[in-house]
């Protein structure tokens, strides 16, 4: 015999007849944002030759929520970042899950195939940026992932970002890998980045600045209004100081501390963690 195992819409593609006591069943499943796999079995010994699956076993299959996602999406969204969900799964089942965490119904993406993915992902850059009246102003989009079917995506997308749990695929083809499989590190990530960003804008203001005023005097410009001048050691000495507090200041990002989050939940206290 010939048997397929998949998900609802595969078993159906292969012409096996679900009754509606079972059809009932799965979509009970699907409203608790249980994912659904069927099995059906085919006799390959027909009498007409034609194949005929029939049902053999339906099961539900559901993945434990991590308990910091909501907090993590609910700090993007405080921050003004869109969050979104792109899933393989039945989309009843996906917006179940969605609506668990904090994501708008309408920022489901379900019932997509691996290589969909990335185009999804492609479609979200596009749609964003197409938004944007200056390129500078546009929306960088990030995929969060850890599976063999989110490598196309973590590649599409302008920030991959892995778990470092998940596969070596995923890993591969990420920017970043999160050695915590704690969504927290997330909130750190980002918060680390734009951290280094303004540290290296800070450090080029710094020796842009320190440089437009010491190279003149070091040159002798101010030789002939008061007859003095740098003398060659001194000069040297404040080229290796331009140099040296350029990477104190680097090196003072050591001293950096994980944000704390804050998040203000309906009716109670604000929390951190």
């Amino acid at each position: 015999c010939t048997a397929v195992l998949g998900s609802e819409k595969w078993i159906q593609e292969h012409e096996a007849e679900l009754d509606n006591g079972l059809s009932r069943r799965l979509e009970a499943w699907k409203s608790e944002g249980k994912s659904v796999v069927v099995l059906a079995i085919c006799d390959n010994k027909q009498p007409n030759g034609q194949r005929k699956f029939k049902i053999a076993a339906a099961f539900a299959v559901t993945d434990v929520v991590r308990p910091e996602a909501t907090e993590v999406i609910a700090w993007f969204q405080k921050k003004g970042i869109e969050t979104w969900m792109i899933s393989g799964d039945d989309p009843k089942t996906a917006s179940v899950v969605a609506s668990m965490v904090g994501i708008p119904s309408e920022n489901v993406i379900a019932g997509v195939l691996p290589h969909e993915k990335s185009e999804k992902v492609q479609q979200l850059q596009q749609g964003s940026r197409a938004k944007k009246s200056h390129k500078k102003n546009r929306t960088v989009v990030a995929m969060v992932g850890d599976g063999i079917n989110d490598a196309p995506a973590l590649s599409a997308a302008d920030v991959g970002i892995a778990i470092g749990s998940g596969s070596d695929v995923a890993i591969s083809s990420a920017s970043f890998v999160l050695l915590s499989s704690n969504l927290r590190s997330l909130i750190t990530l980002r918060d680390l980045s734009k951290t280094v960003i303004k540290r290296v804008k800070f450090n080029f203001a710094w020796a842009l600045m320190y440089n437009i005023m010491a190279i003149p005097i070091a040159a002798g410009v101010i030789y002939p209004a008061r007859r003095a001048r740098l003398d060659p050691v001194w000069a040297s000495l404040a080229m290796a100081l331009s140099s040296c507090s350029v990477i104190a200041s680097s090196l003072l990002l050591k001293t950096y501390k994980a944000p704390r989050i804050t998040i203000e939940h309906k009716g109670a206290e604000p929390r951190s963690q």
